[in-house]
């Protein structure tokens, strides 16, 4: 079976809210999801997030689930 990789890399203008993001978004990576596996990362103020699945449905929910993340994070940040 053919597995799927994407890798997707964003940078933040403050390194402490790309810190921030990867400390909140690694506490829902580190469950069990059963169609794909994901991977957090963190260099300065690039975040990196590598997905692999079997399936492009399954790659697509995951990128969908992390950005929406992201977004929400932000939006929050902005309720200071």
């Amino acid at each position: 079976m053919n597995m799927f990789n994407l890798s997707v890399k964003l940078f933040f203008e403050d390194k402490n809210f790309a810190t921030n993001v990867a400390k909140l978004l690694q506490v829902d990576n580190d469950y069990n999801q059963f169609r794909s596996k994901s991977k957090i990362g963190l260099n300065n103020n690039g975040l990196s997030i590598k997905i692999r699945a079997d399936d492009l449905t399954a790659i697509r929910a995951a990128i969908n689930f992390y950005l929406k993340s992201i977004m929400l994070i932000d939006n929050l940040k902005t309720l200071e």
